[in-house]
């Protein structure tokens, strides 16, 4: 019988999404043969094997950057100025002081993770180093080292130089796992997984020809920015261990989404509610969802699937619910709704109300859809949102058909929530 493997890709502080997803993936009970991580996907997978995961999810949550690394941060500053302030330090102090070191991180290591505990567990945990001389990988399952090392390959696989100081083992000068294997799927492969769960930290992977034709694979990574590698924020945190749980939730069919999490079901039902001002706006949008469109209508399919397919970094579908949900996230987006929370169409709607109420439209929003388009340009996001939204539903009231392509050519984020609005919100004059 075939095994299940938790792969847990590297990032660094960005880690904390992994929390979030293992948190799902327990309160589902998937169960978990083998799990295999690099850098701060192996820390994970260390604790997860030892059965220490709910300790350090709080202790995730606490972190700051010099409860892992020797450095002090000024905690008042925003991440992303944390994250300058180090650059600049480790490219000023490094010609002298050399990398930073990670004494700190070896403190909690051996008071979150116990060896013993990770060598008897019913979960196999294999980590991934990178044997700098030598120029390759080192991927080693627990069983697979001597007794009292799992500390020192722990340390290595995070040790991210030219940042943080080579982590020696057994005479060897070890890196960051990432240098070879961010995502140690073929070690996982090795201990006899065939399904497996990828939980990546920033860029998706091509997977090897081998994974593909795995009984299963289900790919778990995030929508959004995860922020800085090496300056951990509880704040940061905190919304990165939601997100993980929510992506995860979401990939496990329990809520949908991908920029935004609904209730499932959502778009599905609103699709089948449709009312005659739905289909009106609809109309005078020239969508008419036909399985053969005429040539301007597939001119704006084709746009619109090849912007949400870059925009989501995986194959986007235009099919009616789909369509309507990309609609609903794009103008989440531009309105700035909160991206933690569980919305219904109801909830999320009241949302855009509230936002959209906030926009000024110019005086000269009131223009034919030509010279509109030519003067879009001089709007904000929201100015266009509202502006596209209008005029669909003035085309409604006049009984006319209003050319979306342009608009989608320059603006298809914007058009999308447009006609969101226009189909499902009043419009505020």
């Amino acid at each position: 019988m075939g095994k299940t493997a938790l792969v847990l890709g590297g990032g660094g502080a960005r880690g904390a999404y992994q929390v979030g997803a293992w948190q799902a993936l327990s309160e589902l009970d998937v169960p978990v043969d083998i799990v295999t991580g690099t850098s701060v996907g192996a820390l994970n997978a260390a604790v997860i094997a030892s059965g220490g995961f709910s300790d350090v999810a709080d202790l995730w949550r606490t972190l700051r950057t010099d409860m892992v690394f020797d450095i002090q941060m000024d905690t008042s500053k925003t991440p992303k100025q944390q994250q300058a302030e180090m650059v600049r330090r480790v490219l000023r102090d490094y010609p002298q002081k050399g990398a930073m070191g990670a004494a700190p991180l070896r403190s909690l290591i051996e008071q979150y993770c116990s060896e013993e505990a990770v060598r008897k567990s019913a979960i196999r945990c294999g980590i991934v180093c990178y044997d700098v001389f030598a120029a390759k990988s080192v991927e080693l399952f627990c069983d697979e080292m001597k007794e009292g090392q799992l500390i020192d390959y722990l340390l290595a696989s995070s040790a991210v130089f030219p940042a943080v100081k080579l982590h020696e083992v057994d005479g060897r000068l070890m890196a960051d796992g990432g240098y070879s294997d961010n995502l140690p799927v073929g070690l996982a492969k090795r201990g006899g997984a065939d399904r497996f769960i990828l939980v990546e930290l920033g860029n998706t992977f091509e997977l090897k020809p081998t994974v593909k034709q795995a009984k299963q694979v289900i790919r778990i990574h995030p929508y959004r920015d995860l922020g800085s590698m090496l300056v951990f924020d509880p704040r940061t945190t905190a919304r990165n261990i939601r997100l993980g749980y929510l992506d995860t939730m979401k990939v496990c069919g329990v809520y949908e989404g991908i920029a935004f999490t609904f209730l499932k079901g959502t778009f599905a039902r609103q699709w089948r509610r449709r009312t005659a001002e739905t289909e009106a706006v609809e109309a005078a949008a020239g969508l008419h969802f036909s399985p053969h469109p005429k040539k301007r209508e597939e001119a704006f399919w084709v746009r619109i699937q090849t912007f949400l397919t870059k925009k989501y970094r995986r194959e986007a579908s235009v099919r009616h619910v789909d369509f309507l949900r990309a609609c609903a996230e794009c103008a989440g987006e531009v309105f700035g709704l909160c991206d933690e929370k569980i919305y219904s169409f109801y909830r999320f709607n009241e949302r855009l109300v509230a936002a959209q109420k906030e926009v000024e439209r110019p005086v000269f929003a009131r223009m034919d859809s030509a010279a509109l388009h030519s003067s879009m340009r001089l709007f904000d996001k929201k100015v266009r949102v509202c502006v596209i939204a209008d005029l669909l539903k003035r085309a409604v009231n006049a009984h006319k058909e209003v050319n979306l392509l342009p608009f989608a050519l320059l603006f298809p984020e914007e058009t999308l929530a447009g006609y969101y609005l226009a189909t499902f919100l009043p419009i505020e004059s």
